[in-house]
């Protein structure tokens, strides 16, 4: 994964992608996104892009500052998303999203827990579902466990995944 987070006025902007190769079980697949996060931590707008072999799928996600998320294909439909009040996106393998669930929470400033439901999105064919959350943080790290991964991470002062020992390091 190669992410870029750069503020943009009281917003943060992030921009990334993600590549997966192929396995027996499924084709190599880029999944690049575009999130635009307002100055409370919360993702409003989401826009993915999965290329495959054989196709490409885009997504928009947009948060109505309420209690749903507005899904919107590249075909031009829309519908409302998730169960009400889901405010954290998640994406399997993605330290950027896991970063921003992190920040979100406030995980990063002091010791916590927090379990609720999130928006999963299978960056292969950009199927959206809900899945069980549970982030913990201590004095040195990270903990998340979703329905897809359990990840534990060293993050920043700012919530920012620093690495996962033995597997990713920020560079």
């Amino acid at each position: 994964e190669q992410a870029r987070i750069a503020p943009t006025g009281s917003e943060l902007r992030v921009r990334g992608r993600l590549v997966e190769a192929g396995t027996p079980e499924r084709p190599a697949f880029t999944l690049t996104y575009d999130v635009v996060v307002d100055d409370e931590g919360q993702a409003r707008e989401i826009a993915l892009e999965s290329e495959r072999a054989e196709d490409s799928r885009s997504l928009t996600l947009r948060y109505d500052g309420g209690d749903a998320w507005l899904a919107t294909t590249g075909a031009g439909e829309s519908e409302r998303i998730g169960t009400s009040g889901v405010t954290e996106v998640l994406i399997a393998g993605s330290m950027a999203f896991f970063s921003l669930a992190v920040r979100a929470n406030g995980l990063h400033r002091a010791p916590d827990e927090v379990s609720r439901t999130a928006l999963s999105v299978e960056a292969y064919d950009l199927a959206v579902s809900d899945t069980p959350m549970s982030f913990r943080s201590d004095d040195s790290m990270v903990h998340g466990i979703t329905g897809e991964a359990a990840t534990s991470a060293h993050v920043d002062a700012e919530g920012f995944v620093l690495d996962v020992p033995g597997s990713i390091e920020r560079r």
